[in-house]
């Protein structure tokens, strides 16, 4: 059988009118590029990083960017799980699938990890309680709250608790509630790549998490995140120092998350 028999079909996915098709062809893959452009773009299949398939839309990472196909867009009911389908068995029959499948399960498995305990709606809910309070009756609930080790030694000790619900003014209070509920953001550098530069993105929507990586060359040039403030420094860091990440920069762009083991493998020899 000739090397052309072996190649799989040509395969398309079609989307509703006026939002073009996807087609699967030998070596990557032709797929719209903008929402409001029409505009289409071919990805090789080498250069896709991780696939999400969430309730509204399908994220596909690849080293050039995140592109999002909404379900809606879709002809087929199914037609989102067929592609993602098909993308991984074009993706297998690559050169080097092993590394790259396995680095894709990896951010997947990293997105899935619970993220341990962490303060509830309810906490943040109980902070705006005791502000509006406050608000209310006056200094006598901080009076009556407020941390003293005096006080609390003394025979006081719910202050080592309602401490942490009271707060010095709204943006105080504002602050604190957005970072109870994991929705802090923070962004570094340049919000785009540099020309010719490339970006790497990862999505959580259920747990609200939201990375994305801007490169030029390979130094880390800047980067936005949600729900991620364990990052705030080594972001900083990798950024400000303008430092060469060498193979690590491969690995960011499949899996975002590593910026500390890149910033601590890479950071170390910088300094």
């Amino acid at each position: 059988m000739s090397a052309v028999g072996l190649l799989q079909p040509e395969v398309r996915f079609p989307l509703r009118p006026g939002r073009g098709e996807v087609a699967l062809h030998a070596g990557g893959f032709r797929h719209p590029a903008s929402r409001w452009t029409g505009a289409e773009r071919f990805t090789a299949y080498g250069d896709v990083t991780h696939l999400q398939l969430g309730h509204r839309q399908l994220r596909i990472g690849t080293r050039q960017g995140v592109w999002i196909l909404p379900r809606g867009w879709f002809a087929e009911p199914d037609g989102a799980e067929r592609l993602v389908h098909a993308l991984f068995e074009r993706i297998a029959e690559e050169p080097g699938a092993r590394a790259q499948l396995a680095a894709m399960a990896e951010a997947e498995q990293l997105l899935r990890e619970p993220r341990g305990l962490r303060a509830t709606p309810l906490a943040a809910a109980l902070c705006v309680a005791v502000f509006a309070l406050e608000q209310w009756l006056g200094p006598v609930v901080h009076h009556a709250g407020f941390m003293s080790p005096l006080l609390a030694g003394g025979g006081e000790p719910w202050r080592l608790l309602t401490a942490n619900v009271l707060h010095a003014d709204v943006t105080h209070l504002t602050l604190n509630v957005l970072d109870t509920l994991g929705l802090i953001s923070t962004s570094f550098g340049r919000w785009w790549s540099e020309p010719g530069g490339q970006s790497a993105e990862l999505v959580d929507e259920r747990e609200f998490r939201y990375l994305s990586l801007q490169f030029g060359d390979d130094v880390l040039v800047g980067a936005t995140a949600l729900g991620l403030t364990e990052h705030v420094g080594v972001l900083r860091g990798l950024i400000g120092g303008r430092v060469r990440l060498g193979p690590w920069k491969d690995r960011l762009l499949a899996n975002p998350l590593q910026v500390a083991e890149a910033y601590l493998a890479r950071g170390a020899q910088a300094a």
